[in-house]
């Protein structure tokens, strides 16, 4: 413990004050430096973070309020020389620290793609902030512990290693964010997860999905597929998707068809930089039914057209969106 009650006022003030103060800059800069990194990314991209990071904020004012907490009981309790109440202080915010964390980690989950859809204009500003949310909802849930085990020290009179640690996170994060957002170095961006990382469906985060369906003579289809096409999946100027007219139940949010009306060469949220040979749309289809070759190839067919349903363009010179392979389970 340091004595406060020893030297000037002045000198303990500012002794305290700054390393406090460049502690609470750098708890701001991991929000910011991951939004250079993402701005790279594309329009969507900085949107949907932008959008998702107001919660760093939130996160902040709550760690704020066990953290001042912290430092006015420990602090008193360190002046009257009672070691026994300022442990106990300790160990009941490290206790409420968790307990927050816990919390943020659940709600994060649970609920950050709900918010994040309420807060982006668009499906490819809401796409790339719940990606955002999801990876970063752990590195906020831990911040509560950081506070309150920094704002014991404070109490103490130790201010400087707590910022020495908050640098350092920063440094460690400056570096990591091109790794993992960019990919540099490693080639392999951690932007999104599903058909191989940095998978998009247009402009909208892609993946790998799966479906199944039986029917009313009890025959049952399942299909997976793995979606990085060029084409749009959403009807241009709305929220919905191409093939909303054929949604089952709400799997597509309850958005269903939509009557906006389309001119012709308006292909809506395609990739904006698409590369050649880097757009690969692949379906594999099962059913329970014995089916003999032809009738395959039957499904094949198909199922081609049900892509040229949700997939708009289906097919072009950089696309191979057309690649599906069919198997009888």
């Amino acid at each position: 413990m340091k004595d406060l009650t020893q030297g000037s006022v002045t000198r303990q003030l500012v002794a305290m004050a700054v390393p406090i103060a460049i502690g609470m800059l750098f708890q701001t800069l991991y929000f910011l430096v991951d939004l250079y990194f993402v701005s790279r990314l594309g329009d969507a991209a900085i949107a949907g973070v932008s959008s998702a990071g107001t919660v760093t904020f939130v996160i902040l004012a709550l760690t704020q309020m066990l953290g001042i907490g912290t430092v006015a009981l420990v602090s008193q309790a360190v002046g009257r020389k009672d070691q026994a109440e300022a442990n106990l202080v300790f160990n009941q915010s490290v206790l409420l620290s968790g307990l927050c964390g816990v919390f943020t980690l659940v709600a994060g989950f649970l609920v950050g793609g709900v918010y994040a859809r309420w807060l982006a204009a668009d499906p490819a500003a809401a796409a790339a902030g719940t990606a955002y949310l999801y990876w970063y909802t752990p590195g906020l849930a831990l911040q509560f512990a950081l506070v309150a085990l920094g704002s014991a020290l404070r109490g103490t009179g130790i201010a400087k290693p707590t910022m020495v640690v908050q640098m350092l996170t920063v440094v460690l994060n400056t570096v990591l964010a091109p790794v993992l957002i960019s990919g540099w170095g490693t080639h392999h961006p951690l932007g999104t997860a599903g058909a191989g990382y940095g998978a998009e469906a247009g402009s909208l985060k892609g993946g790998t999905g799966s479906a199944s369906y039986v029917t009313k003579d009890g025959i049952t289809v399942g299909a997976i597929v793995a979606v990085n096409c060029l084409g749009s999946v959403i009807v241009p100027g709305t929220k919905n998707f191409w093939a909303g007219a054929f949604e089952v139940g709400n799997e597509f949010g309850g958005l269903g068809a939509t009557n906006a009306r389309v001119v012709g060469e308006d292909w809506g949220m395609t990739k904006a930089n698409p590369a050649p040979r880097a757009n690969t749309t692949i379906a594999c289809i099962a059913t329970d039914v014995d089916l003999n070759i032809d009738q395959m190839k039957r499904v094949t067919m198909m199922a081609q057209d049900g892509l040229a349903r949700a997939i708009r363009p289906i097919a072009l010179p950089p696309s191979q969106t057309a690649s599906n392979r069919k198997k009888r389970s």
